[in-house]
């Protein structure tokens, strides 16, 4: 059920789509006005449904140094981006924004209003509207040299089949496989807390928990899913449901077929957690 709407937020929501109906470019303080203001809960009514919990703008700027500082961009910056299940772009706009625009970065999303307003405030990245496991999403992916991926992807139970070991029904779980299939560069997303084997967001100190579900998952893929150096807060906290979040490194092989020229320039990297996530 839909959260009461004030007027206040309805008449901003307005504003904002009145700008991204406007026959031309918008200003940086437009498309920052526009993130900040468009709800979709009045866009997508059953949006809950559909995992459809955009990310704050606070939590979606901090990715930025984040990504530049992640041990698998150290040496090898990355260049080509694809953001799955992007919604508006908030995700590629940052990062772009802090990249000073000098990344080819390409947006993946099935809703075709969401993909209208993603082009007008993320208008240098290439839109492909589309299901995330349609053939035709998947082949266009894998014909892109990707060297990382970034998602808030829709959490909870989908119907979703990417082909791979995963046969669950944990949206987050299917993608997660999927996003590390496409690169063996960096996968950067934005999880459930309920849904990972540990918490460090929210808690005093990081901590190993027991999540039979995730253990299952990760033993059919051979992915992990691991704690970035990211704690979220009340600041970077999702408006539309209570969940915790983590920022997490989706890492480990899958069966499919992934080129592999450039894992050579891969470095190993030093785990900060290695020693809490083994024990």
């Amino acid at each position: 059920m839909m959260a009461r709407i004030s007027k206040e937020v309805q008449k901003k929501h307005n504003q904002a789509m009145s700008l991204i109906n406007l026959d031309r470019d918008l200003k940086f303080s437009e498309k920052e006005f526009c993130f900040e203001n468009l709800r979709e809960e009045l866009i997508l009514a059953d949006y809950s449904y559909h995992g459809a919990f955009f990310t704050p703008m606070d939590l979606a700027e901090s990715l930025g140094p984040h990504f530049i500082d992640a041990p698998l961009c150290m040496e090898n910056k990355p260049r080509t981006v694809v953001d799955l299940c992007a919604g508006f772009g908030i995700l590629s706009y940052c990062l772009s924004e802090f990249h000073s625009n000098q990344l080819d970065l390409y947006c993946v999303e099935k809703n075709p209003v969401f993909v209208k307003i993603g082009k007008k405030l993320v208008p240098n990245a290439t839109w492909i509207c589309g299901s995330i496991d349609s053939p035709e999403v998947i082949d266009r992916l894998r014909q892109i040299k990707v060297d990382a991926v970034i998602s808030n992807p829709p959490y909870g139970d989908m119907e979703l089949d990417f082909g791979g070991r995963y046969r669950g029904s944990k949206a987050e779980y299917a993608i997660a496989e999927f996003a590390r299939s496409l690169t063996r560069g960096l996968v950067l997303f934005i999880l459930p807390q309920g849904s990972l084997n540990f918490k460090y967001s929210g808690v005093p100190s990081f901590q190993k928990v027991k999540n039979d579900r995730y253990q299952k998952f990760s033993l059919e893929t051979g992915v992990t899913i691991k704690p970035s150096n990211m704690v979220t807060d009340d600041s970077t906290k999702f408006r539309n449901t209570p969940i915790t979040t983590e920022v997490c490194y989706i890492e480990g092989a899958t069966q499919f077929d992934v080129p592999i020229e450039s894992e050579s320039r891969i470095k190993p990297k030093v785990d900060m957690f290695a020693d809490f996530m083994s024990a």
